[in-house]
């Protein structure tokens, strides 16, 4: 059976002042109240243990909210760099905009990198359901997170100040981590499409008859080239084995600079 509700009408928590119970509870059945900044008179719809407890202030430097979260920021590095954008008006900048407070090494909650893809992974959850994309640009992953949370979140923040805003690409930041890995990933995505060319090399039979003759071909960067007509297949086959072995050894030459 749910608890009664508790009247906090008129009770100011930091800048927030509260307006009434909204008739609303969470999932978990915490009482929802409706409050107002004193300040901007912004309305403001949270769990009502959120503004007891000072985890809604309102306000710039609620201690709690630095502290809750540098608990979570373990890495002093990371914690320490976050510090001055923890808050932005009293609200923490990973509830809106574009801006993510993050424990993860990209600075993007929901984008990493996988060692054994050699991808970026964009990992978001919305009804308990989680969906998973990878991308071989950091930035496309940011980007389809950010577009995600507009299609599917926005729709379900009533307040506009706190829905996210569409990202800038040239405004996205990677941080040295990021431009390491994503050197990494263009380098493997070349590897893979030189394998794949020598690959093509191999199977390919580039040998066919053509008025009495026999005409060898190798195919270059998606360029046809005509190795000659020959009077027997053997030779045109020779001729284009031999232009192949050079195709491959300029191929595993640019694989081993990579």
């Amino acid at each position: 059976m749910a608890s009664k509700p508790e009247d906090l009408s008129g009770q100011q928590f930091g800048d927030y002042e509260i307006i009434g119970d909204t008739g609303k509870r969470s999932n978990r059945g915490h009482q929802i109240v409706i409050a107002r900044n004193k300040k901007t008179g912004d309305l403001h719809e949270g769990e009502a243990w959120k503004f007891k407890d000072g985890y809604i202030t309102g306000y710039v430097g609620s201690e709690k909210h630095i502290k809750q979260i540098s608990n979570i920021l373990k890495d002093e590095k990371i914690r320490k760099k976050n510090r001055e954008k923890l808050f932005v008006n009293g609200t923490a900048t990973n509830t809106f905009k574009n801006i993510v407070i993050s424990t993860s090494k990209t600075d993007y909650n929901g984008v990493f990198y996988s060692n054994s893809h050699n991808r970026w992974f964009a990992k978001v959850e919305l009804h308990g359901k989680i969906t998973t994309k990878s991308f071989e640009n950091f930035k496309d992953a940011v980007m389809y997170i950010n577009d995600f949370r507009i299609k599917y979140i926005n729709p379900l923040m009533t307040n506009e100040y706190e829905k996210y805003k569409k990202l800038d690409r040239n405004h996205i930041k990677m941080n040295h981590y990021v431009l390491e890995k994503q050197k990494q990933t263009d380098s493997e995505i070349k590897k893979a499409k030189i394998r794949k060319k020598i690959m093509w090399l191999k199977k390919g039979k580039g040998v066919r008859f053509d008025r009495n003759k026999w005409q060898a071909s190798i195919k270059v960067n998606g360029k046809q080239m005509n190795l000659g007509r020959y009077d027997t297949k053997q030779d045109a086959i020779k001729a284009r084995k031999k232009a192949v072995d050079e195709q491959i050894k300029i191929l595993e030459k640019q694989l081993e600079e990579l």
